[in-house]
């Protein structure tokens, strides 16, 4: 087909030849392929670009100074909505990148919090350089335990794997926790740990007990007693073994109530005791040894 017959066709209702439709139809089958390839080629073009943008930003140019990532992740972390522990939150920025990774270590407000949930073996040196990346900042240490305790009774009874696993050391060692929450599935768990910080203290680190008072925050909770029979072999002083002068904080949650001394802290500003039956005698007591008490808090 000519340019002048073309031009006809273009400006006037002439009808096509068989021919003319076979050579308008070659014609658009080329250029839709044509089209196709520049297509196709623009979408090359454009994921180039975008990962160019990609390499060029702000993080991968160090634009942004570790100090102003640290303050991004110590909001995210400290401040978010997240269901997941912050100590999680933590590792997944440490995965993004290494630059990430090296903002993160440089921020001690991010170290401070980190929950044990399950049960032993743990590995209680990683637990401790964790620990020791909050510099200066205090630290909370949460356990919740998950062992199932079968075989205590009072005749024989078993030591708590936490114990068995090394916990009175991590919880003996600078830099100690300010703010300590145990949850247990055994309340006889914490006589254990007492009893092997305060061997700790007579046998081999005389500085044991010292650490340990550094505390001021105590949450304790016992989901049950395998035997109650054994909660009579508790120490009567059992909550007392912590520090009377740095205690600040304190929240007890026990099965049935121990035969136990009232408490004495005298710096206690908040107490929370969740029991169905707490002996009235026993709570004034405890009011009285503690002057500096304003908030308390009785779970019936």
């Amino acid at each position: 087909m000519d340019h002048h017959r073309f031009e006809v066709l273009t400006s006037s209702n002439s009808t096509l030849s068989a021919l003319e439709i076979d050579y308008l139809r070659q014609q658009l089958n080329s250029r839709s392929q044509a089209i196709a390839r520049l297509q196709n080629e623009l979408k090359i073009l454009q994921s180039e670009c975008e990962t160019y943008e990609s390499l060029l930003s702000p993080l991968r140019r160090n634009a942004v100074p570790l100090e102003i990532l640290g303050l991004i992740f110590t909001k995210a972390v400290l401040n978010s909505q997240n269901s997941l522990p912050s100590d999680e939150q933590v590792q997944r920025i440490c995965l993004v990148c290494r630059g990430w990774r090296n903002a993160a270590l440089a921020t001690p407000a991010i170290w401070g919090q980190l929950e044990l949930k399950g049960s032993p073996p743990v590995n209680f040196a990683t637990i401790q350089r964790w620990l020791s990346r909050a510099g200066t900042l205090p630290r909370r240490l949460s356990i919740i335990d998950e062992c199932s305790h079968e075989g205590i009774d009072e005749d024989h009874p078993t030591v708590c794997p936490w114990v068995e696993a090394g916990l009175p050391a991590l919880l003996t060692e600078a830099p100690t926790p300010k703010e300590l929450i145990l949850i247990l599935n055994e309340g006889q768990c914490l006589q254990h740990l007492l009893n092997a910080i305060q061997k700790l203290n007579f046998d081999e680190r005389p500085d044991a007990w010292e650490l340990w008072d550094s505390i001021q925050d105590l949450q304790f909770v016992a989901n049950q007693w395998h035997d109650p029979s054994y909660s009579h072999c508790l120490h009567s002083d059992l909550l007392n073994c912590f520090s009377q002068e740095s205690m600040s904080s304190l929240s007890v949650t026990l099965p049935s109530f121990l035969q136990i001394d009232h408490l004495s802290f005298p710096n206690l500003t908040e107490l929370e005791l969740a029991l169905r039956r707490w002996p009235v005698k026993w709570v004034l007591d405890s009011l009285a040894e503690s002057p500096a008490l304003r908030y308390l808090t009785i779970n019936l």
